[in-house]
């Protein structure tokens, strides 16, 4: 008779007995998993990391990805003289310039951004809007050219959903902040909560003097019109994509034959 080793039977390797304790821990073994097998499976997980503030949702890749994050704040943040390649110090020399160290950027205060919205056609409640020299096309051409920004619709190349052997043009109206929350049914139900921060972001504003008295004509009324726009915005978006998928119906092929064709 011969019997195998050990190591022939199990991974006794580092990465291996990590991601077995990993395992063990994720889970609550004093739960029936006949009776409930999301807390068998991961309830240990869920004890031991609560979600953190400032966060929706909470999971492994979140966790992992923080993690990554934290290693290149380390790294950034050491000596340039430990650095090795130009890579890490022309990154860490980037990341230096955000932090701001000698508050060059905050004494500049709001000229940057008013300065980006001279370059891009002007602010209508800044006080030197003109709409004569105002222009739609040059507007967006330079949103998406010169900042990446889309204005109010993003383009693409991707591949059809219909046809993974072509590509196609996507054209989709611009996302805002809050788009997961905005529908038209929606509205009426999250404004005192987005008046709110709203609100905030036009106190803020009005320590730009440039723009004082043109924000202080902003009304209720105003703001709300204009989250009933974005979401009547994202309301259109899907019915479109409803049309789409009306006149382009996935067509529905048995599973062999993606092998056999």
């Amino acid at each position: 008779m011969k019997f195998k080793a050990v190591d022939d039977l199990y991974c006794l390797t580092t990465p291996c007995v990590t991601a077995a304790a990993d395992m063990l821990r994720s889970s609550d073994v004093t739960t029936n998993p006949c009776d409930d097998f999301y807390k068998y499976a991961c309830g240990g997980w869920v004890k031991n990391n609560p979600i953190p503030d400032g966060k929706s949702m909470w999971g492994t890749f979140g966790k992992l990805e923080h993690r990554n994050q934290l290693i290149i704040k380390n790294v950034l943040e050491r000596s340039e003289n430990d650095l090795e390649s130009e890579a890490e110090k022309k990154a860490r020399r980037y990341y230096m310039s955000c932090m701001d160290a000698n508050e060059t950027i905050e004494a500049l205060g709001a000229e940057p951004l008013l300065d980006i919205l001279n370059k891009t056609g002007g602010w209508n409640i800044s006080g030197n809007f003109d709409i004569n020299k105002w222009n739609l096309q040059e507007t967006l051409h330079s949103l998406q050219n010169r900042y990446n920004m889309g204005g109010l619709f993003t383009w693409a190349v991707g591949e059809d959903d219909r046809n993974s052997s072509r590509h196609i043009i996507q054209v989709t109206n611009k996302a805002v902040l809050l788009h997961p929350l905005l529908s038209p049914t929606l509205i009426i139900t999250i404004f005192p909560s987005l008046h709110e921060q709203i609100a905030s972001v036009h106190t803020t504003s009005l320590h730009v003097a440039r723009i004082t008295s043109q924000m202080a004509k902003y009304t209720n009324a105003e703001m709300k019109d204009m989250v009933t726009l974005y979401g009547e915005a994202r309301g259109n978006a899907r019915a479109a994509a409803r049309l789409y998928h009306d006149r382009y119906p996935a067509r529905r092929q048995p599973y062999h034959r993606t092998f056999t064709d």
